[in-house]
């Protein structure tokens, strides 16, 4: 439904282009951004670009290869495209539909926009209820400067409280694997003695339920200066 590929890093670039045929298509809306302060978004093999109802390209450079041809389809018309400006003349290096002429490759199909100013470029990957309100899935990447990206629901719950590695393990061994490699850490049964939460409240305390821990590639041996583990959501 909604097809979203975004680098944000000061010096991201997101290329775009290979062997054979390259075809990137969205039911609705097609994103691919490149905003950092020296992003660039490069076609550097014909591409076929297609989406129902929008397309944003949007990068402080936009590049296409000489020789490189970039075919708009779809019935959201003409791409819109969004870049900076180097003495007022935009960087958008392709010949035609507004560019620079820096470069011989073009839009073909239903072509491009003039280029609107990097600023205007409307926001990236909108929110998830856009999409699932035509109940139809959405794809999107966001390459950040961060290696870490999470998406979790949180809910309240106590601590499990870890005094060491050891103690750890002992959690983990105690504790069940699901599918998809999840490991299942319970309130109340299978808990190792030495695992149990040095906070009396929570030992008093109600259960809350089981929660989830993401394990990776297996089980890991921490080092002794693990003091807490908080429950992960």
């Amino acid at each position: 439904n909604i097809v979203a590929a975004g680098v944000f890093g000061a010096n991201g670039s997101l290329i775009i282009g290979g062997s054979g045929s390259n075809t990137i298509s969205a039911n609705t809306l097609l994103q691919l951004y490149a905003p950092g302060s020296n992003g660039l978004l490069k076609f550097v093999a014909n591409v076929t670009l297609s989406s129902g109802t929008a397309m944003d390209l949007a990068a402080n450079t936009i590049t296409i290869n000489p020789g490189v041809t970039v075919t708009i389809a779809g019935n959201g018309g003409p791409a819109n495209v969004y870049t900076g400006s180097t003495n007022s003349v935009p960087n958008a290096n392709y010949t035609g539909f507004g560019g620079n002429g820096s470069t011989t490759g073009t839009f073909a199909g239903n072509g491009a926009n003039n280029p609107q100013p990097l600023a205007n470029a409307p926001a990236f990957d909108p929110p998830a209820s856009s999409s699932a309100s035509s109940g139809t899935p959405r794809v999107g990447n966001q390459i950040s400067p961060s290696s870490n990206i999470t998406s979790s629901s949180k809910a309240t719950g106590s601590t499990i409280n870890v005094g060491d590695s050891g103690q750890l393990l002992s959690l983990l061994n105690s504790s069940a694997t699901g599918t998809g490699g999840k490991i299942t850490v319970s309130n109340t049964a299978n808990r190792s003695r030495n695992s149990r939460a040095a906070n009396p409240a929570e030992r008093s305390g109600p259960s809350t339920g089981a929660k989830n821990v993401q394990s990776s590639a297996g089980v890991q041996q921490f080092p002794a200066t693990v003091a807490a583990l908080p429950r992960t959501q």
